[in-house]
């Protein structure tokens, strides 16, 4: 007897300010399958004026009037948009080979540079000037995980190297970049390490220690650190100690706003935005709707909120959140902008197969 995976299918769906909605893609596969299965393998610019997400064994990029432009062979949510949103990364792997091509494509002149290949990369970010890329190598029963920068003109260096052997060792769990002023953070071992860029070399310091297991990042425009963990939400504000951020208990998303002077996140159940300057806090529960996402859209919208089947924004000088729109079927995934408009993904399971399926004669 061998396991029939459930299909599931993911929807991308585009709402106008007039809350029309226009469904942009749809994409159905095996419940294993990474194909945009996550809110990795779906991306808005920072701008609104590109939209990227996995379609078989690519991503497309589209613009806002339906131009679009295929990109094989990048798979597992690869690609990364530039703070500006002028340019995005992305790999190419090969795994015949064992090994991604890293590429930057500029969305105005719609040209493509090549910065390297290295091992089958497994996560990506921008610094001010490169790529930061982590991938592993292996030797005997020793595994070394890499995050090397390779820079947009072309250098490949190291940033930090983690000797991990068979069996007992740790793997660090997560790092988060900054991108323009040199700084990445790496939560290894139960410690926050810092690694900073001085006259291009890269230094280390340990700035912090926490429990648990690391599920989300964010770094603000100010550099402020904010994580969370399966028990709760910490805040490291630059030259500061670590604190938990209140009432964070089971967060699942975070996020600063574009000025780093407002947090916000949220757990399945109520959404806390929180001023840094004067500790003020806002609270909205989602009355018994399972909160699924947050956004911060920018400092006039103000915040975008998934619940249930319904979207909501939270602007600063609103007391609650308004409704935008509601869509039918299924409930959200996250949402985001695309142009002046909203974008927001579903995702549902097909029946379970009968128990004959579930046979292989």
């Amino acid at each position: 007897m061998i396991p029939v995976f459930r299909e599931r299918t993911y929807d991308i769906t585009r709402i106008d300010q007039a809350g029309k909605q226009q469904r942009l893609a749809r994409h159905t596969g095996r419940q294993n399958s990474r194909s945009f299965s996550t809110e990795h393998d779906f991306a808005s610019s920072p701008t609104g004026e590109h939209l990227v997400y996995a379609r078989g064994e690519g991503i497309v990029v589209r613009k806002p009037d339906g131009e679009e432009r295929f990109i094989e062979g990048v798979r597992n949510g690869k690609f990364r948009f530039s703070s500006d949103g002028k340019k995005l990364a992305y790999a190419i792997d090969d795994f015949d080979e064992g090994k991604s091509a890293l590429k930057v494509l500029d969305l105005g002149s719609e040209r493509v540079s090549k910065l390297g290949v290295t091992p089958i990369i497994h996560r990506l970010k921008w610094t001010r000037d490169g790529i930061l890329v982590e991938y592993n190598t292996y030797a005997a029963r020793v595994r070394f995980q890499h995050l090397d920068h390779l820079s947009l003109s072309g250098e490949h260096t190291t940033v930090y190297l983690n000797r991990v052997l068979s069996y007992e060792g740790k793997t660090w769990q997560r790092f988060v970049a900054h991108d323009e002023d040199d700084r990445v953070f790496l939560f290894h071992g139960g410690k926050i390490i810092e690694m900073h860029r001085e006259e291009e070399r890269w230094q280390e310091r340990v700035v912090g220690s926490y429990r648990g297991y690391v599920t989300n990042t964010e770094l603000s425009s100010r550099g402020d650190l904010a994580f969370v963990t399966e028990k709760t939400a910490y805040l490291l504000k630059r030259d500061d100690k670590l604190r938990k951020l209140p009432r964070s208990r089971k967060v699942h998303s975070l996020w600063f706003s574009r000025d780093g002077q407002k947090i916000s996140y949220a757990n399945k159940r109520q959404v806390t935005r929180r001023d840094l300057e004067s500790g003020k806090s806002e609270r909205w529960s989602s009355g018994g709707k399972k909160l699924t996402s947050i956004r911060f859209l920018g400092e006039e919208r103000g915040l975008i909120i998934t619940a249930g089947q319904k979207v909501f924004t939270w602007a600063p000088a609103q007391e609650r959140p308004a409704l935008v729109a509601s869509v039918s079927l299924h409930d959200l995934g996250g949402a985001d902008l695309f142009a002046d408009d909203i974008i927001v993904w579903t995702s549902h399971l097909g029946p379970k197969p009968s128990p004959e399926e579930m046979r292989l004669d």
